[in-house]
């Protein structure tokens, strides 16, 4: 417990909650921030990843609330009065606009592909209906892109934050760029500087928080596709704090949230109605850097996991010294990362048709019902 950085009127038993716990003196010659407080890990940590959870519930509230919905509102509203017709949304938009090409859930993961016209889905006139009586049907649409555009919104904020945030740490850990063996030289990496513990239970925070919003909202399409991403994502998260695999664990990080900057970028520009050029050149660079990140960089760490990490740290289990690599542990952490890829071919999959359709010169318009996730249909068979 962190009694000594807490404050005074702070009551002991909520110490655990606003502050790192288990600080411990820092190592004599540490090979990354050298000015840094350091902290060892244990099982209080879990009351500040509550902490946060909480937090992460509040700000995203705050942000939705007081500024995405409002600005979204008071933007399209005028945006109509100046068109002198009926708003373009997801739900009713035209063939000749490009809409964001890729449609996915809060995390980032590409969205279903294109459905054949028999595919089952909520036609507008249905949607319609479910507008409150007395809301005029532009009214109603504007409502229902702000409230995704504030969604989106947050996701863009956390991701735009964190993503520097993680970068940052990464580079302060001794690491080098295609030099993948200092992530497990000196294992275990114990004890942990500040800066990467704050970040670790912070990401794991959001992560748990990811789950709620997802249990708690509509079930989409993609529902268990999801949720098995973000379980697998937690475990991973938690297995690697808790076996000193952390600098692994901020790369794998870093590498994930670099698309999800774009993914929400793209959704923010649709539901904007901004000009074609810029959700389709956001979308260009999302698609690539999504190979680039989740299947090329993260193929070579799963690599480097499988191949080098047994050939510098033996296979032993001592606690006493934080070394926890056994041989079970080894295969659990590889079938993990192996089992995320899985998950990430599969979303690639969606991602890869989702493309071949644009560059085919039919842009996909994108619908989402609140019974169903995402479903691109291609423009050329809504005008069927």
């Amino acid at each position: 417990m962190n009694v000594l950085q807490a404050p005074k009127w702070l009551p002991e038993v909520l110490v655990p909650f606003f502050t790192l716990s288990y600080p411990t003196a820092r190592p004599t010659n540490p090979d990354s921030y050298p000015t840094s407080d350091y902290y060892g890990t244990g099982r209080l940590d879990a009351c500040f990843v509550l902490t946060w959870i909480l937090v992460l519930g509040i700000l995203r509230e705050c942000l939705r609330l007081g500024c995405f919905e409002p600005f979204a509102r008071q933007y399209l509203y005028r945006k109509d009065m100046v068109q002198k017709g009926p708003p373009r949304t997801a739900l009713n938009g035209t063939a000749d606009r490009v809409a964001s090409a890729h449609m996915a859930t809060a995390n980032g993961e590409p969205a279903h592909a294109p459905s054949p016209p028999h595919a089952s889905r909520t036609p507008t006139k249905n949607v319609v209906k479910l507008r409150p009586k007395g809301m005029s049907k532009a009214a109603w649409m504007r409502e229902r892109s702000a409230v995704r555009f504030a969604e989106q919104g947050w996701q863009f904020t956390y991701y735009i934050v964190y993503w520097p945030l993680g970068l940052y740490i990464h580079w302060g850990l001794p690491s080098a760029p295609f030099q993948l063996d200092r992530l497990w030289l000196n294992y275990p990496h114990i004890p942990l500087c500040g800066p990467v513990k704050f970040y670790y239970l912070t990401q794991l925070a959001f992560w748990c928080h990811q789950v709620l919003l997802l249990n708690a909202e509509a079930w989409r399409k993609d529902h268990f596709q999801m949720m098995s991403h973000h379980i697998i994502t937690i475990s991973l998260v938690i297995a690697s704090y808790s076996y000193n695999f952390t600098r692994v664990g901020v790369l794998i990080m870093v590498l994930m949230d670099w698309c999800d900057i774009f993914l929400a970028a793209v959704k923010i520009c649709r539901y904007l109605r901004l000009p074609d050029l810029v959700p389709n050149a956001i979308f260009a660079i999302f698609a690539i850097s999504w190979i680039i990140t989740r299947h090329v960089l993260f193929g070579i760490v799963i690599y480097s996991a499988y191949h080098v990490a047994p050939l510098l740290i033996p296979f032993t289990w001592a606690p006493e010294r934080g070394h926890y690599l056994t041989h079970d542990a080894y295969v659990a952490f590889v079938g993990l990362m192996m089992a995320l890829q899985v998950i990430l071919c599969f979303w690639l999959i969606m991602l890869g048709r989702v493309v071949w359709y644009v560059l085919r010169g039919n842009p996909p318009d994108d619908m989402r019902s609140d019974d169903e996730g995402y479903v691109v249909i291609p423009c050329c068979q809504r005008r069927r």
